[in-house]
């Protein structure tokens, strides 16, 4: 790697030495600039019929559909990447559940869909990070 540009690095990491995933910035290359991000729990009732969807809205104000990760976390506590997830038996419940979001000019939709019949209530965690980049 050249020592050029602008960076900086880890706490107790040599900036002109240092590896790309010790970096916390760097002028070489793109880098998406986070807008937004957090968690949020999502809550489907039990008795929920199948192919329901539940959802919430993550608002911004940037006005175009903006580029966003975004995760859900399995029964195991892991999180998995979306755009579209379906996971098997979330959180000991004997439903099947699928996961998927979008972006808009004005929201993050992140949304459970019920496959199976749900015995009871459940309520399942998103991460997201909404990046100030557009999707083009």
């Amino acid at each position: 790697m050249s020592n050029y540009g602008f960076k900086i690095s880890k706490e107790g990491k040599d900036v002109f030495t240092v590896e790309n995933k010790d970096q916390i910035f760097t002028s070489f290359g793109f880098g998406l600039k986070i807008y937004k991000e957090g968690r949020v729990d999502v809550t489907i009732p039990g008795g929920s019929a199948d192919f329901s969807e539940h959802y919430v809205d993550i608002p911004h104000d940037l006005g175009y559909a903006p580029s966003y990760y975004a995760f859900v976390e399995n029964k195991d506590g892991d999180m998995i990447g979306l755009n579209i997830a379906f996971i098997e038996d979330m959180k000991e419940n004997t439903a099947d559940i699928g996961a998927k979001a979008w972006s808009d000019s004005t929201k993050l939709r992140l949304i459970l869909t019920v496959v199976d019949d749900l015995a009871n209530d459940i309520t399942i965690t998103f991460k997201y990070y909404i990046f100030a980049e557009p999707i083009e």
